[in-house]
């Protein structure tokens, strides 16, 4: 996670970006019937409006509430994390 001004201006830059693309591509390709190649290039023609809006959005509304709800419902004294798990993976889809 960013730790100072400059990442957290990348990372709401990248994040906007992904979001809004993807988003974009999505209607796109809803409106379209289905994925086509020449739909990955109309998404730029919105993307620099809807990337401010996003931004603005999260940094007065969502980054506040999304902070409140998280340290409310998740208690780092309540629920300590897993103990270390020496870098193996385990899970039901494992062998061994």
């Amino acid at each position: 996670m960013p730790t100072n001004r400059a990442q957290r201006v990348g990372f709401s830059l990248l994040m906007a970006f992904a979001m809004v693309y993807g988003m974009e591509l999505y209607n796109q390709a809803l409106m379209a019937g289905g994925l086509v190649t020449e739909l990955f290039w109309t998404p730029f023609a919105d993307i620099v409006p809807l990337m401010a809006a996003v931004i603005v959005l999260e940094s007065l509304v969502g980054g506040r509430i999304a902070h409140r709800l998280t340290f409310r419902l998740l208690d780092p004294a309540k629920s300590p994390a897993p103990p270390y798990g020496g870098g193996r993976l385990r899970g039901a889809w494992m062998d061994g």
